[in-house]
C-alpha cells in the first residue's frame, strides 16, 4: 500500500511560507489536517482545484498495522512498478478522534475526477472516478474510497512524491462534459480541467441575475442567463429581374437570438450555382447592381447574424443563370464620363429621372422620367398640359452626381412649348432662347484633356457658349466665333456649322485640337493646354449664366476627361442611331 510519511500535521495550508502540500522554505511535504483542508475549501468558492498534497507510495508493510493516521493511502496489490491502471482504492484516514468529518469531506468527491501524478515525472499519472465510499470496519477511523480507472500512463513506484488532486467539486457550480480523445500525459487533463468558462454567473445589487461572457474579440457583457446565440429559421431570399444592369433585393430570413444579433449580407456568385461561390467585394447591402461580370454566373445571398454568445449563418437559394443585358445604353458600352445629360436613359444601370420641370402656369416641379429609355412625353405634356415647361435641373447620368440646375425662373430654359414637348429632328429638345443656362457649383474635373460629344442646333447668329467653366476657363464652342477656348491659346479653330449636328472635339494637349462635324474630320492642328473645370460651370451660356447666353437646342452633352479616340466612331454611330442626324 502507498501512504503519506509521517511528519507531524500542520493545520496552516494557506500559509505564505507553504506550497500546499509542501513547507516552502524546506521542501518537506507535510500532513495537513483535513478539518483545515475542508475549511479552506469552503472559503475558496469558485476554484476548481479542491486541494493538492504530496504523498509518498510506499509498497512495503502490512495492512492495517502500517497504517498511519491522518494520510491518504493508495491501495496496490502488485507492489512496486504497479501499474497506474491497477490502483483500485484509496484510504482517507480521520481527520479527528471521531472521524465525522471526513466522511463529509469525501462525499464531495463522489463521481469527480481524481488525479494521481508523480511530482517528478509528468508522463506517470492516473486519472480515476472516484465511485463510492465506505468505511473499514476493522478501522474505525479509516475510509476506503473505490476507484475506476478512466486515463492515465506509467506505473506508480516506492518512496516516490505523488500528488492528489481532486476536480469539480459542487461548490464550483461546473458541470464538465465528456474529454474526448486519448491523453498522452497529465498536461492534456490539466488544461481540460483549467480551461475557460462560456460564462460567469454575477449578480447586481438589487439580486438580478445575470451571466457575465466575452466576445470573439474580447469584449466583455453582462447578460441575462436566459440570452441564447443567433438562430436563422428560414432562407433569405432573392426577388428582381435576372439580367446584366438589374438591380436584385434580398429579404433576409427570419431571426432569433438575444442579445439581438447583427447582421450582415454578403452577395456572391458561382460559375454553376452549386459550387466555388465567392463573395462579391463590396457587395453586402440589400439590393445589389448586376455587372457584366454577372452574365452567365449565378448569384446568391449570405446572411450572417452574430451576437457575443454566438454566429449563425445561412444562404439563399441561387439564382438561375443571370442573362445578358436587356437594354445597352451607350455609358454601358463607353463608360466613365466625367459628365452625362441627356434626354435618352445612357445605361441601363442609371434609375434617376431625366429632367426636373417647373410648369409656368403655378410654378410647380416635377420630375421627368423614362419610357422605354426615352424621355416619358406624355407625363411631361400631362404635367404641362395647356402651359409652357421649363427645366429646372438636368440630372447627370454619368454617376458623378454634377447635375446643372437653375432656381431663377426667367433663367430657366424651355422644353414644353404650350403643352406640347420641343423637338429638334424627331427627338425632344432643350430651347434656349438667350438669356437661360444651367450651372453647377461642383469641380467636374482636374487639369485634363476633353473629348466632348454633344447634338445641338444653332438659331442666331450671335456668339454665344455650349459649356463653359469659371477656373481654368476651358469653354467649349463658342457659336459663330471659335470651336473652343482655353487661357494659353485663346480661341482657337473655326465656327462650326449652325444646324442640327453631332459635333465632337479632341481637347488633347499632346496631339492637339480636332473637330469632327456628323462624324466628319473638320478642323485639325489646333492648339490646347490642359486646364481643370471647376468653381462655376454652365450649359448653354457663360459659367455664371449672366452673360453668352446660347440661341439654340441641346439634345445630349457628354463629356469625358479620358482618351475616347479609339471609342470615337462607335459613340458617333450610337448617338446618330438614335438621333437620325445625317
Amino acid at each position: 500500500m502507498a501512504r503519506i510519511d509521517s511528519y507531524s500535521p500542520d493545520d496552516n495550508i494557506i500559509g505564505s511560507d507553504k506550497l500546499i502540500g509542501t513547507d516552502n522554505a524546506t521542501g518537506i511535504t507535510k500532513n495537513f489536517n483535513l478539518d483545515s483542508i475542508k475549511d479552506w475549501l469552503n472559503k475558496s468558492g469558485g476554484i476548481r482545484i479542491a486541494g493538492q498534497s504530496n504523498y509518498r507510495f510506499q509498497s512495503l508493510g502490512s495492512i492495517p498495522s502500517d497504517r498511519i493516521g491522518q494520510t491518504i493511502s493508495f491501495e496496490s496489490f502488485g507492489g512496486d512498478n504497479t501499474a497506474f491502471s491497477d490502483i483500485t482504492e484509496m484510504v482517507f484516514s480521520s481527520v479527528s478522534a471521531s472521524g465525522s468529518l471526513t466522511p463529509e469531506y469525501i462525499s464531495t468527491l463522489v463521481d469527480k475526477l481524481v488525479l494521481i501524478s508523480d511530482l517528478t515525472n509528468s508522463n506517470n499519472f492516473g486519472v480515476y472516478i472516484l465511485t463510492s465510499f465506505d468505511e473499514i470496519v476493522e478501522e474505525p477511523t479509516f475510509y476506503k474510497a473505490v476507484l475506476s480507472f478512466a486515463y492515465g500512463n506509467g506505473t506508480i513506484k516506492a518512496d516516490e512524491s505523488y500528488g492528489f488532486t481532486a476536480y469539480g467539486l459542487p461548490n464550483d457550480g461546473v458541470t464538465w462534459g465528456t474529454i474526448v480523445g486519448s491523453l498522452t500525459d497529465q498536461t492534456d487533463l490539466v488544461n481540460y480541467v483549467k480551461a475557460e468558462r462560456p460564462n460567469y454567473p454575477i449578480s447586481s445589487p438589487d439580486g438580478t441575475s445575470f451571466i457575465i461572457v466575452a466576445g470573439n474579440d474580447g469584449t466583455l457583457a453582462a447578460i441575462p442567463p436566459s440570452s441564447f446565440a443567433p438562430s436563422i429559421t428560414t432562407l433569405p431570399t432573392i426577388s428582381g429581374t435576372l439580367n446584366v444592369g438589374e438591380t436584385l433585393t434580398a429579404t433576409a430570413g427570419n431571426v432569433s437570438g438575444d442579445p439581438t444579433p447583427t447582421q450582415v449580407l454578403q452577395w456572391q456568385r458561382s460559375d454553376d450555382g452549386l459550387t466555388g461561390w465567392a463573395d462579391i467585394a463590396g457587395a453586402t447591402g440589400t439590393t445589389y447592381l448586376l455587372a457584366f461580370n454577372d452574365e452567365d454566373k449565378y448569384i446568391r445571398v449570405q446572411q450572417t447574424e452574430e451576437n457575443i454568445l454566438g454566429t449563425a449563418t445561412a444562404n439563399s437559394a441561387s439564382t438561375t443563370q443571370i442573362g445578358p443585358l436587356q437594354y445597352i445604353g451607350l455609358l454601358d458600352e463607353y463608360p466613365n464620363s466625367a459628365v452625362a445629360y441627356s434626354l435618352r436613359r445612357l445605361r441601363a444601370g442609371y434609375s434617376g429621372s431625366a429632367i426636373k420641370v417647373r410648369r409656368a402656369s403655378d410654378n410647380a416641379l416635377q420630375d421627368i422620367s423614362f419610357i422605354n429609355n426615352e424621355l416619358d412625353t406624355a407625363t411631361l405634356e400631362s404635367f404641362c398640359s395647356g402651359t409652357d415647361g421649363f427645366v429646372h435641373t438636368w440630372y447627370d447620368q454619368s454617376g458623378n452626381g454634377y447635375d446643372v440646375t437653375q432656381a431663377v425662373a426667367s433663367r430657366q430654359p424651355k422644353i414644353v412649348n404650350t403643352g406640347s414637348t420641343i423637338t429638334d429632328g424627331t427627338k425632344p429638345s432643350v430651347q434656349f432662347d438667350g438669356g437661360q443656362g444651367l450651372n453647377t457649383t461642383a469641380n467636374v474635373s482636374g487639369a485634363s484633356d476633353y473629348y466632348p460629344f454633344y447634338v445641338r442646333s444653332i438659331d442666331s447668329a450671335s456668339g454665344n457658349y455650349i459649356w463653359d467653366s469659371q477656373v481654368g476657363r476651358v469653354l467649349i464652342e463658342r457659336t459663330f466665333i471659335a470651336a473652343y477656348y482655353d487661357q494659353t491659346n485663346g480661341f482657337e479653330g473655326s465656327p462650326l456649322t449652325n444646324s442640327y449636328r453631332l459635333i465632337h472635339m479632341e481637347l488633347n494637349s499632346t496631339t492637339g485640337g480636332k473637330v469632327y462635324e456628323n462624324g466628319v474630320y473638320t478642323q485639325a492642328g489646333l492648339s490646347y493646354t490642359q486646364y481643370p473645370m471647376s468653381g462655376q460651370t454652365a450649359l448653354g451660356s457663360r459659367y455664371d449664366v449672366g452673360a453668352s447666353w446660347l440661341y439654340g437646342k441641346i439634345q445630349e452633352f457628354i463629356l469625358y476627361n479620358t482618351d475616347q479616340s479609339t471609342n470615337r466612331t462607335g459613340i458617333e454611330t450610337n448617338i446618330n442611331a438614335f438621333y437620325n442626324i445625317y
